[in-house]
């Protein structure tokens, strides 16, 4: 079974099954199936933190009662990590639920998704270890320096 640890140290056990998806359903009016069984609905769930948040809560929610955990403190609880991890966790019990051909399909979106992460990522890092960012912002504050000095010839006034 899937599970994560929110930013309280709580660990949730995620598993979705059909009673699951009934309480995803009764709860907050999304259909669980029909993500499950679409790759741009699956992928779309990942983008909508706080739709995936409370995905999770009603996936979990028979835990969050025993717990005394309402759907704010759940909510507030998933961030940076956490919120990966639940997601992850999420993504693992999904494969699980799936029949095979689906669970593969799914396992394909899902790695093509993480690479463009990955590729996005690593694309930022290398401006950064290149220097773009720094010598662009510092080529724009020259810009504007030369623009206010061209343009308010007091200028100098107000440095």
């Amino acid at each position: 079974m899937a599970s994560f640890i929110d930013s309280t140290g709580t660990t949730w056990d995620v598993s979705i099954t059909v009673h699951a998806i009934r309480r995803v359903r009764d709860q907050f009016s999304i259909d669980l199936s029909k993500i499950l069984g679409d790759k741009d609905s699956f992928a779309g769930l990942h983008d909508d933190v706080c739709q995936l948040a409370d995905v999770l809560f009603a996936i979990c929610s028979e835990q969050a009662n025993a717990k005394g955990i309402t759907l704010e403190a759940f909510g507030a609880a998933l961030g940076g990590d956490s919120l990966q991890a639940a997601r992850e966790a999420f993504n693992e019990s999904a494969l699980s639920f799936l029949p095979a051909k689906k669970r593969e399909l799914m396992r394909q979106v899902l790695d093509t998704q993480k690479k463009a992460e990955t590729l996005a990522e690593l694309s930022i890092q290398q401006k950064f270890d290149d220097g773009l960012l720094d010598r662009t912002v510092s080529e724009g504050m020259a810009k504007l320096d030369r623009f206010i000095t061209e343009n308010w010839p007091n200028s100098e006034a107000i440095r």
